[in-house]
Parts: C-alpha cells; structure tokens; sequence
C-alpha cells in the first residue's frame, strides 16, 4: 500500500511538473493559436493573448503582436486606462507591449502614438507615455535606456538631439 501511494505520488507531480514546464515554452500547438489570434482590439483580449501566447512572441507571431500593439495605440487611446490598469498588475505587459512598438509597425500608426502620448496622456502616466513616445521614435535605442517610475530620482540626465529641431530629454538612467 505504501508503495502504491508513493508511485501515485509521483504520477501526480510528474503530470504536475510537464504541465508547468508546458506554460513557459512555445509549443507547436501554441504557436498555431497564436498564428490565429485576429486583431487583437480591447486590451483584456490583449493580455489574455499575452498570458497564453507571450512565450511564442518570435517571427510573424511577434509582428502579430508588434502590429496589434501599434493599432491599440493608435486607434483606441480611449481605452488608455484599462492598459494603464493592466500595466500597474503586470510589468512585465507594460513592457511586452511598449517593446513591440518597432520598426515593423505602419508610420501612420508611429505617428499617432507620438501624438497621442505627448497630448492625450492621461495623469499620472508621464512616465508611461514617455516610454510610448521614445519607443516609438527610436525603438532601436530606447530598450537599453529603460523606463523610470516617476517616483525614483533619476541618476543622470540623457538629452536626444533627433533632429535639428527635435530634442528629448530623459531622465532616469
């Protein structure tokens, strides 16, 4: 009997153990449902996507994703609070989503999201939308200068000259 319990024991923890190890890799069946995802227009889909299909964001799965991101950006800034919402539960959204801001995404769309971080940012999420507007500008250099609560003092002061009259200024790093 004891033997029993003890081979039923780990039967449980070795289908426990595969089905964990199972969330955090892109399996073949995974990477198809994220090929099918449509587009993504409310961010609670989003971040369901993002909860199910994150460990796939590679290839044209990622470009999904970085075109979904770039069209909620852009096109539904009315629902801003709700990724606010989300971002404050999760960072690790906050940053899937302001990572997938990048070259691959329509400029119409850039441009509306720089527009709508430097005009439509609602309070208290400065630091959020200038991360948006850097991503957005310059998605090549803005991962490495990170992201500064507003709360935290910044170390340095990094100024951007973009163009002869476009100049940024960040701080935080």
């Amino acid at each position: 009997m004891r033997h029993l319990l003890l081979i039923l024991g780990f039967l449980i923890f070795s289908a426990n153990s595969a089905y964990a190890a199972d969330d955090s890799q892109c399996t073949t069946d995974k990477a198809m449902k994220a090929e099918a995802l449509p587009n993504i227009k409310q961010w609670d889909d989003f971040y369901t996507a993002y909860q199910s299909y994150g460990v796939c964001d590679d290839g044209s799965i990622a470009e999904g994703f970085s075109d979904s991101a770039a069209k909620m950006l852009a096109n539904h800034w009315d629902q801003i609070g709700i990724f606010i919402a989300l971002s404050a539960k999760d960072q690790g959204f906050r940053d899937f989503i302001v990572g997938h801001i990048d070259e691959t995404d329509d400029l119409n769309d850039i441009s509306r999201i720089i527009w709508n971080a430097r005009n439509m940012c609602p309070a208290g999420a400065k630091g959020l939308c200038k991360a948006l507007e850097v991503q957005a500008i310059h998605p090549d250099i803005s991962g490495w200068l990170g992201y500064m609560p507003a709360t935290k003092k910044p170390k340095a002061v990094v100024t951007l000259y973009i163009s002869p009259k476009t100049m940024y200024s960040l701080q935080g790093i």
